[in-house]
């Protein structure tokens, strides 16, 4: 989702500081895209989107809360596991019963393929 406004903030509407549960400072940062119109996605400022800017394409999981858009940075092994079910596909030619249906289209046609020495280079 492309970033079309962005907001970063390390104080409340009062001018407090933000600070976790356990006492600890932080910077929230916000943004806008298309798919969500005027509703603001809000999470924490971490390493990893401290450099976002508008027109920026990013990658996060998003939760809805009640009236609130909250997102968090992508679960790696959701991403694998996401990855490998291409792989199987490609290989395999059949899905597997659990993997997600939002797999691309991925198109291997390896299991008639025959290779004899005259194919291999060394």
């Amino acid at each position: 989702m492309k970033i079309l406004k962005i907001y970063r903030s390390d104080t409340d509407k009062q001018g407090n500081p933000l600070k976790t549960k356990d006492g600890r400072p932080y910077t929230r940062i916000a943004f806008q895209t298309e798919e969500y119109g005027s509703k603001w996605v809000s999470g924490f400022m971490g390493y990893w989107n401290q450099n976002w800017e508008v027109g920026d394409d990013v990658d996060v999981e998003i939760e809805e809360k009640g009236e609130y858009l909250n997102f968090r940075k992508p679960d790696p092994i959701k991403a694998l596991e996401k990855r490998v079910s291409a792989l199987e596909v490609a290989m395999l030619g059949e899905k597997d019963e659990d993997a997600p249906d939002d797999i691309d289209d991925v198109s291997a046609d390896v299991a008639g393929d025959e290779i004899r020495d005259d194919d291999v280079p060394f």
